[in-house]
C-alpha cells in the first residue's frame, strides 16, 4: 500500500508544507553558517599562530560555502513551491490544492485533477 502512495504522489497541501519546512531549514542553516563564519573571522588576529589562522580560514570558507548553498536551495525550493501554489486553484470549483503532486523533477509539467473531476496542466 505504501508503494502505491509513493507512485501516486502526495497531496498538494502536504507537499507544500514539506517544501516550506525544507526551505526554511536551509534558511536557518544559512544564517547559522554566517554567524559561524563571522565568529571565526573575529577570532583571527595578527598575533595568532599560522596553523590556527589556517584552520579558522578553512572554517570561514566552509561556513561561507554552506551558507551560499543554503541560500540558493532556500530560493530554489521557495520559487518552485510558489510557482505551483499560484497554479493550484481549480477553475471549476475554486478548490485550492485538491490534487496530488507526482514525484517528478522540479519544473516538470504534470496534469492536476481536482476532486470535482476538473483537469488542468501545471507547467
Amino acid at each position: 500500500m505504501e508503494r502505491a502512495t509513493e507512485e501516486a504522489g502526495i497531496g498538494f497541501r502536504r507537499w507544500y508544507e514539506r517544501q516550506l519546512i525544507e526551505s526554511h531549514a536551509w534558511f536557518v542553516t544559512c544564517v547559522l553558517c554566517l554567524i559561524a563564519a563571522f565568529a571565526c573571522l573575529e577570532q583571527m588576529t595578527a598575533s595568532a599562530p599560522p596553523a590556527y589562522l589556517l584552520v579558522l580560514g578553512l572554517l570561514v570558507f566552509a561556513a561561507g560555502a554552506l551558507a551560499f548553498y543554503g541560500a540558493r536551495r532556500y530560493r530554489a525550493i521557495m520559487t518552485e513551491a510558489e510557482r505551483l501554489a499560484d497554479r493550484s486553484v481549480c477553475e471549476a470549483c475554486n478548490g485550492y490544492g485538491h490534487f496530488r503532486v507526482p514525484r517528478l523533477s522540479a519544473g516538470a509539467p504534470f496534469e492536476a485533477r481536482c476532486r470535482c473531476g476538473n483537469r488542468w496542466r501545471i507547467e
